[in-house]
């Protein structure tokens, strides 16, 4: 947050308590949730509907239910891995799974609760060293713009809303499944940007969606790229486990 200068809200926040910490929930905790209220205008694409005036309000639920309030969103958040039901659609081995899979922003997990909450081992953020399918080749943020309304194939579906639009929630970021079609959001599918809202690539972009590479790049990623090498741009550690993890582009 400092680097976006945004050094007031970073001190705000304790960072030795979760983004849901309130005193209403715990007595004598910090609010956490008081400071994720504050709008960040560098989160928020100029062309998504709504603007800095958007919030997201729901529960998370995790061993307890923890109500939150008037989060501010974020237009941008990091596609983290490909989901575990979709790693063989996109060509990869079912013998491995969404942990191989991380991209760049493979999250921190300590704790022996973890496995069994989680379903996930201990794990820890990657270094630039471990990026080994290299920082010019991995995604490190893309676009996932227009929440918490739901929106699918340009179209606003006002039977739902996403309640993990915060920028502070843990849950704003996903996972690759991709979409049937605009038309149709089951899963997994070769529709890969700009199908639905609900944890996919989106935005109010004709024809693609910006994307941040881990070297520090930002590009306009058209939805016409093949799914297969999509996938591998998501991945640190693709390896040349399928075809298109060898030399993925986006050109």
């Amino acid at each position: 947050m400092p680097y976006i200068e945004q050094e007031n809200l970073f001190k705000q926040y304790n960072m030795d308590f979760p983004w849901l910490s309130s005193p209403s929930l715990v007595p004598n905790t910090p609010n956490n949730q008081l400071v994720l209220q504050a709008p960040v205008k560098t989160f928020i694409c100029p062309s998504a509907p709504g603007g800095i005036e958007r919030r997201s309000s729901g529960t998370f639920s995790f061993g307890a239910s923890f109500p939150f309030q008037n989060q501010a969103v974020t237009d941008y958040a990091p596609c983290s891995s490909i989901n575990n039901g979709s790693i063989t659609f996109f060509g990869y081995p079912a013998t491995v799974n969404q942990t191989n899979l991380f991209s760049a922003m493979r999250p921190q997990l300590r704790g022996p609760g973890i496995r069994p909450l989680l379903g996930m081992p201990n794990s820890e953020p990657f270094k630039i060293t471990g990026i080994t399918d290299g920082t010019s080749n991995t995604i490190l943020l893309a676009e996932d713009a227009g929440r918490p309304s739901y929106w699918i194939g340009g179209r606003i579906d006002g039977s739902r809303t996403l309640r993990d639009a915060g920028w502070g929630h843990h849950d704003n970021e996903y996972g690759l499944d991709g979409a049937i079609s605009k038309t149709n959001p089951g899963v997994p599918g070769n529709c890969v940007i700009n199908c639905h809202n609900d944890n996919e690539t989106y935005s109010f972009h004709s024809g693609g969606a910006m994307h941040v590479f881990t070297d520090g790049s930002v590009r306009f990623v058209r939805e016409s790229i093949s799914p297969q090498t999509y996938a591998a741009l998501i991945t640190a550690q693709g390896g040349g486990l399928t075809p298109a993890e060898v030399s993925p582009s986006t050109d």
